[in-house]
């Protein structure tokens, strides 16, 4: 129901308020989408992910220490399979702490990969405060530190490690991809022609103009139906977020070979 798919949401709320403090433009946008988790969580208790055999999962990208990871696996039927991208040592490590804290050691599948347009390797920067980024900046425990790093692409990493996810004859149930990487959504979008034809819901955070754009142009009506599109903020902290599932008849989940 409406209620059970938003009740999720208001947990997060209230957890979120009892900091109190208030949070900064990228802190608000973080908190909408992991408020609005309820919607695709709802959607994949509703797919026939067990009886039918479909396949269901979540695709965490920028998984940074695995906060939508855990609550993916944690509020999503045992069912769907999480995998976890990041690929700086440092959140690895931290992922894999959370996971264990939680009790979910195996149950989220772990990817020391950066995803992006190309499967090679890539001069990173990282910070605490803003994860994976391009360019060296203090992070909120003063820590910057640049890393080379695994690139993969979503299209060459899917028949390699989840190949269920692509069959020919049975498109999965339910497939949610959340990016979060810090202005470099687009490139993964590049890098997903294949996969994206499969992808059921989406969760975008943005960054800039390029991710903008590119997350309205592939996730748009008819076929898409956008739950949520907001910038707020200036041309130096253009945050926001962009979320939308499939549209009800466009295609009808497992065993639907058209597209």
């Amino acid at each position: 129901s409406e209620e059970q798919r938003r009740s999720f949401g208001r947990l997060h709320a209230a957890r979120v308020a009892s900091q109190n403090k208030p949070p900064s433009q990228k802190m608000r946008s973080h908190h909408l989408m992991a408020c609005m988790l309820g919607i695709p969580f709802a959607d994949a208790r509703a797919a026939d992910c067990a009886g039918g055999g479909a396949q269901c999962a979540v695709l965490d990208i920028g998984a940074a220490y695995g906060y939508y990871s855990i609550l993916s696996k944690l509020f999503s039927p045992d069912e769907v399979r999480v995998h976890a991208f990041n690929p700086h040592p440092s959140f690895t490590r931290h992922l894999r702490d959370n996971r264990m804290l939680n009790r979910l050691d195996g149950a989220v599948r772990l990817h020391e990969l950066a995803v992006s347009d190309t499967s090679s390797q890539g001069a990173l920067s990282y910070s605490v405060a803003s994860g994976i980024t391009r360019t060296n900046q203090g992070g909120e425990h003063g820590k910057s530190t640049a890393k080379t790093v695994k690139t993969t692409t979503l299209d060459e990493w899917a028949p390699a490690h989840a190949p269920e996810l692509i069959a020919a004859d049975q498109r999965p149930a339910f497939l949610l991809v959340k990016i979060d990487i810090e202005g470099a959504g687009a490139m993964a979008l590049r890098g997903a022609k294949s996969l994206s034809p499969f992808v059921t819901h989406v969760m975008m955070g943005i960054h800039n103009d390029e991710e903008w754009e590119a997350a309205k142009s592939a996730f748009q009506p008819p076929e898409f139906e956008v739950l949520d599109e907001r910038r707020r903020g200036d041309a130096t902290s253009p945050n926001g977020v962009f979320i939308a599932r499939r549209a009800q008849g466009a295609w009808t989940g497992a065993g639907d070979k058209g597209h």
